[in-house]
């Protein structure tokens, strides 16, 4: 497990929220995710767990439900399995190339998928495995949570007391 230790120099804040749903999906990873990691050893970051956040679900709209097989020309635009390509695979060229053989047809449904599973699994064996490690020492994301909470509560106290100062409201009414 890498370790997290306090910064010891005053460091950029991220706010940012969860609502908790369930496991976390490919929704959560793209959303914020694959952000914080990418951020958490230079920002401090603070998450809020709300109740309630509109959310946006495209996971069921549909492929190209036009073509009837692979050799028909496809629309690229609205597929959500090449979206989430061009979201995840770094290969850019590829997911170009393939973009132009499903437009003209020769490149199926099928062949997409497992393309996006390959990008996926490839993306996720990292974290799996931080997550794998994780869960044989409870006790450290125990501490790690506690320590994380009582940073927060403190970081908020002060910026709470900031605010008071600035639009006076620690001043007796007159």
């Amino acid at each position: 497990m890498r370790p997290v230790s306090p910064s010891t120099a005053q460091r950029e804040v991220v706010l940012t929220g969860d609502r908790p749903r369930g496991p976390l999906d490919l929704g959560h990873f793209a959303g914020s995710l694959r952000t914080r990691l990418a951020l958490q050893y230079e920002h401090d970051q603070t998450i809020l767990i709300a109740d309630l956040q509109a959310l946006t679900d495209n996971a069921g709209r549909p492929v190209d439900a036009r073509r009837q097989v692979a050799s028909d020309p496809g629309r690229v635009e609205g597929n959500v399995v090449i979206a989430y390509l061009g979201a995840f695979d770094p290969n850019r060229a590829e997911v170009q190339e393939l973009k132009t053989c499903y437009r003209v047809g020769g490149l199926g449904d099928t062949a997409l998928k497992r393309r996006f599973e390959e990008v996926l699994e490839s993306l996720l064996a990292p974290i799996r495995a931080s997550r794998s490690e994780l869960a044989e020492d409870p006790a450290a994301v125990e501490v790690l949570l506690r320590t994380g909470t009582a940073h927060t509560q403190e970081a908020a106290a002060a910026v709470l007391h900031e605010g008071r100062a600035v639009f006076t409201l620690d001043r007796p009414p007159s």
